[in-house]
């Protein structure tokens, strides 16, 4: 399956961001994905917002498994495309 994820998206328009509701109010934009996320170890560039880095975030490399909803978002979008 091919890899739509893999372009490069620039950060004020990032491929989707993926928001979990937490007491730490976390935010990752993601702008690219390196390989298939379901795999051990793939990762994602991401900009990350917390309450650490305040609005502006920092750009870098996360596991995917570390960002939530990720992979669920990434399968749904593939087997969409693939119809």
């Amino acid at each position: 399956m091919k890899n739509t994820w893999g372009k490069s998206h620039k950060v004020a328009d990032p491929q989707g961001s993926y928001y979990k509701v937490t007491s730490h109010g976390w935010t990752w934009y993601v702008l690219k994905c390196w390989g298939d996320p379901r795999k051990p170890y793939a990762r994602a560039f991401c900009r990350v917002v917390s309450p650490m880095t305040g609005s502006s975030g920092d750009l870098g490399d996360v596991y995917t498994t570390e960002i939530p909803g990720l992979i669920e978002a990434w399968t749904i979008d593939h087997l969409l495309q693939s119809r």
